[in-house]
């Protein structure tokens, strides 16, 4: 706002009035006008609107399952001009729109994870005329036949991704919260060792046989398969930023005469080339281990090789840092990707052998924890782990700067056998998922750490296929890869 400022001049003349005995004024004084207000317009807004999409005319579209696989497959489009395309499918109670990520004039986008429970109905559109259409998925393969026995309320979860070895045959499959299949993959190996889904490359990566890895896109198209290593590849798979990582065991004879048997974390991009490793033999001194000879590696490195430390677990946190579960110690380590030292020490039994321990705790019967598996970390710092002795997972929270340890939370699993393997996942809605590896079986957990929800695997044959872990996740969450991206619509 501009406000002018007047002065006004009056001049004086001795002797010199009107008849009122006003004094004259002098014509080059006379008063300005009163004081204006003026007041500045408001400012103009722009708003920049984005071109509308591109449309177009679906004119032809053709849908069909792969070949082995009918819980997955593409559909061919013909459009009248380049456009974003989607694909709408439905089985009357769950829709999934696929949404092409590039405009073309021919796109073809790929569907998965349906059921093969339902009659499904596609809408193929890309805003203008439409075609329409159904999908009968065919029969799943025998190996498939899971004979899922569910209990309790019903779950939170969507999906969950568990390794299913039936009729002797290794696969990769997901099931939803109703026991059906959902996605599955035949690893052309005998043994599926551990799975591990990314949301963020849409894909899947698993090991198998302790010989190979391989990591899939949910479409169905694999990225990489190794297995060429010339060493076992063990225990545990896990993706971060694009890079697979797994366990290598390797034997190194040592100044005392003995052999023993350490491990390797290496990462490995989309193409399968390592990038990155750590080798527990530059960092840790196996003789402070103090095992026997023979165990588990006997059938790869003769029964006189000592497992040193059995690491069983990796997990790969935002910094890329290691956590991995040194399982003859009872111990989990953190490991800076810079050098590959250790930052802490979290000892099962608060005192630690090889490694002493980093943390205190007033509680240490609540803390403890042995022979475990499945470390994590949370995004608030809490750490996480399956309790194998105590058949429970745990939920620790972490003051670096203090070296204490708190208990937060456990979910008990007795009187389940879970002596190997098994998983603890909680969710976002603070419930958890655990997994017990031995018994097969799945459990939701509420936020009062009250059983909801149970999931219970068996084969046709009589084979009781090794859940080793249950990671809940959904397909449609907003999954790209093959060009399309799968959004669950409410």
């Amino acid at each position: 706002m501009v406000q002018r400022r007047f002065v006004l001049l009056v001049t004086l003349v001795a002797g010199c009035s009107d008849p009122q005995g006003k004094p004259p004024q002098d014509p080059a004084t006379t008063p300005d006008p009163p004081p204006t207000t003026t007041t500045d317009p408001p400012p103009t807004t722009t708003t920049t609107t984005a071109p509308p999409a591109p449309q177009a005319d679906v004119l032809t579209a053709s849908c069909a399952f792969d070949v082995d696989n009918p819980l997955r497959g593409t559909c061919g489009l013909t459009l009248s001009d380049r456009a974003i395309a989607e694909l709408v499918l439905s089985d009357g109670t769950e829709t999934v729109v696929f949404r092409t990520t590039d405009a073309s004039a021919a796109p073809t986008i790929p569907f998965w994870g349906l059921h093969a429970e339902a009659t499904w109905t596609w809408t193929a559109r890309a805003g203008g005329v439409e075609q329409t259409g159904e999908l009968i998925p065919p029969a799943l393969p025998a190996a498939m036949d899971l004979r899922p026995v569910l209990t309790g309320a019903g779950a939170t979860f969507t999906q969950v991704l568990v390794p299913t070895d039936c009729g002797g045959g290794g696969y990769v499959t997901v099931l939803d919260d109703r026991g059906r299949v959902r996605w599955f993959q035949d690893t052309l190996g005998r043994d599926v060792d551990m799975t591990y889904f990314s949301a963020g490359s849409g894909t899947i990566a698993f090991i198998y046989d302790k010989e190979g890895v391989a990591e899939v896109a949910v479409t169905g198209a694999e990225g990489f398969r190794r297995e060429d290593f010339g060493v076992p590849v063990h225990h545990d798979v896990f993706v971060r930023d694009d890079l697979v990582y797994t366990l290598l065991a390797q034997a190194w004879e040592y100044e005392d005469g003995s052999t023993y048997v350490e491990d390797v974390v290496v990462a490995l991009d989309h193409s399968g080339t390592e990038v990155w490793r750590w080798d527990q033999h530059d960092h840790l001194d196996a003789t402070l281990a103090g095992r026997p000879p023979g165990g588990f590696w006997e059938w790869r490195f003769g029964e006189e090789a000592v497992d040193a430390w059995h690491t069983n677990g990796v997990y790969v946190t935002p910094e890329l840092d290691l956590i991995v579960s040194i399982k003859t110690q009872n111990t989990l380590l953190r490991i800076s990707r810079v050098d590959g030292s250790t930052q802490w020490v979290l000892a099962g039994n608060g005192i630690g052998r090889a490694f002493p321990t980093t943390f205190t705790t007033d509680d240490p019967v609540a803390t403890t924890f042995s022979n475990q598996h499945h470390p994590a970390m949370l995004d608030n710092g809490h750490v996480t782990v399956f309790d194998n002795q105590h058949l429970r997972g745990l939920e620790l929270a972490l003051d670096e700067s203090a070296g204490t340890v708190s208990f937060v939370a456990d979910w008990d699993l007795t009187p389940m056998d879970c002596p190997v393997q098994s998983s603890v996942f909680p969710m976002a809605n603070a419930h958890a998922l655990l997994t017990c590896g031995d018994d097969a079986e799945v459990v939701e957990f509420d936020d009062a750490g009250a059983e909801i929800w149970r999931m219970e695997l068996g084969c046709e044959r009589a084979v009781v296929p090794r859940a080793a872990r249950g990671q809940p996740m959904d397909l449609w969450g907003a999954i790209t890869s093959g060009g399309a991206t799968a959004t669950r619509e409410p």
